[in-house]
């Protein structure tokens, strides 16, 4: 009961839900098909980086990357469906879909191109 009380307060952080521990910082979300993807951008090169996590992983996986890499590119790291903090409901976990997924990503950021760069599935 005090704890509930303590919340209802604000006595106690609620918990973000824009990160997750290991995250680089605060996601923004975009709506890709059926999908709310989550993504990660740093850095404003006239390149652009796109960063796939690999199976069992999240955007996290890239924390210690993105920095180095945001000196020169503009680098976005997204979760896939299923995955961090992206919508969990519908995913087939087929390449094919997850591809349709960074495609249409790119279309909701209005990325014409980019450099992939996966690990392990997302390569």
């Amino acid at each position: 009961m005090l704890l509930l009380t303590l919340l209802m307060l604000g006595a106690l952080p609620s918990v973000p839900t824009d990160t997750l521990p290991g995250y680089p910082g605060p996601v923004r979300y975009a709506d890709v098909g059926d999908h709310r993807i989550a993504y990660y951008e740093a850095g404003s090169g006239e390149e652009t980086l796109l960063l796939v996590h690999g199976l069992g992983s999240n955007l996290a996986f890239w924390r210690e990357t993105i920095p180095a890499l945001a000196e020169h590119y503009r680098v976005i790291a997204l979760d896939l469906p299923g995955y961090g903090l992206s919508s969990k409901h519908n995913v087939s976990g087929s390449m094919n879909d997850f591809a349709l997924v960074v495609t249409g990503l790119m279309d909701a950021l209005h990325i014409d191109r980019a450099h992939y760069v996966g690990l392990s599935m997302g390569g």
